[in-house]
């Protein structure tokens, strides 16, 4: 067994390795702060990991769960509010270290792969963003056709191959990216790059700003590189979080019609989700219209739109759902209530 003794040093040096880890983490903000690459990108995966400042490099180092991410997300958040004169909404940040908790406590996280990455996609969660695989949004369209900027081109073409069959049975392409990801690693993430790459040059698809990325995945397994705008910047991210809100919130408004007073201290209590209905509402109708064009934008033939004008319409699209959800401050404000606005919101 432990005696006494050891389970003090034991305590000793954990306490010494997250100081240690809380320090160097504040060192790194201060040199983050005013980067305006890093500060956009989603805090889920920016506080899992550590990024090469000003190298404008995909290249990064990830973060243990077990000693390094819960310190580190503490004071990235912490000097956010404090020193960034709150760069972040509170809300939003309360969420985040909540996140780090969570992952640093031995959950489904710590399962084996052979039964996570399954009991992930038939729960439509991912225990690492804890947010659904398939969002809100995307949940109302058949199967198929889930999925978005991030999903392999490989996958987007095995649910395309479902999508005659009933919706029950169709095979939604991010959950079965999730699966093969989650299921055999980076080996399954290099696996991929290199079919997408085949798929893309082999359909004539538009070739996109992460097909570099791709190729350094296939090429160089385990070299640790991440593509920010694979997992979606901070501004997509915090949407697709306020439109589950939103929609979790107007939905159990709706059920309590029976129960007036409920539905009346319902109503009050969540009046700023509530306020932002509407506006969430437009800039979804707005992304579902940008989903489409993105679907034509792939599958048009070569002959009616060439790959170099496809990979233009790429461009512009993915431009035009950055500006939908650009307003998500603006958002946050509304719905929980006034803060200091951070540079540039």
């Amino acid at each position: 067994g432990i005696t006494p003794t050891q389970r003090g040093e034991a305590l000793k040096t954990l306490a010494t390795t997250t100081a240690q880890v809380a320090m160097m983490s504040f060192l790194y903000n201060a040199l983050a702060a005013g980067d305006d690459d890093y500060e956009e990108l989603d805090p889920t995966f920016r506080d899992s990991r550590l990024y090469m400042l000003g190298a404008n490099t995909p290249i990064t180092i990830p973060l243990r769960k077990d000693v390094f991410l819960l310190p580190h997300s503490i004071m990235t958040h912490g000097y956010n509010y404090l020193i960034e004169g709150a760069s972040e909404h509170p809300e939003m940040a309360k969420k985040y270290m909540a996140n780090a908790i969570l992952q640093a406590i031995p959950t489904i996280s710590a399962m084996p792969t052979m039964i996570k990455a399954p009991l992930e996609s038939l729960s439509n969660y991912d225990s690492f963003t804890m947010r659904p695989i398939v969002g809100t949004a995307l949940k109302e369209r058949d199967p198929s056709l889930q999925y978005g900027p991030p999903t392999s081109e490989t996958m987007k073409q095995v649910g395309a191959l479902t999508s005659k069959l009933p919706a029950s049975m169709q095979l939604s392409p991010m959950q079965l990216d999730h699966l093969f990801k989650g299921f055999f690693g980076s080996a399954g993430g290099t696996v991929l790059a290199m079919t997408d790459i085949a798929v893309r040059a082999g359909m004539g698809l538009p070739y996109t700003d992460r097909t570099a990325q791709e190729a350094i995945r296939a090429f160089v397994p385990g070299s640790g590189v991440f593509s920010p705008s694979e997992k979606g910047s901070r501004d997509q991210a915090e949407y697709y979080d306020m439109a589950e809100r939103v929609t979790r919130a107007t939905k159990s408004l709706a059920s309590l019609k029976g129960d007036a007073k409920a539905h009346t201290e319902y109503k009050e209590e969540h009046k700023g989700l509530l306020t932002v209905a509407g506006a969430m509402k437009a800039n979804s109708q707005a992304l579902n219209i940008i989903r489409d064009k993105e679907a034509y934008n792939r599958n048009v033939a070569n002959s009616i739109r060439s790959p170099a004008e496809k990979r233009e319409v790429a461009k512009e699209l993915e431009r035009q759902r950055q500006a939908a959800v650009a307003d998500i401050r603006a958002i946050q404000n509304k719905a929980f209530g006034e803060w200091t606005k951070r540079k540039g919101g």
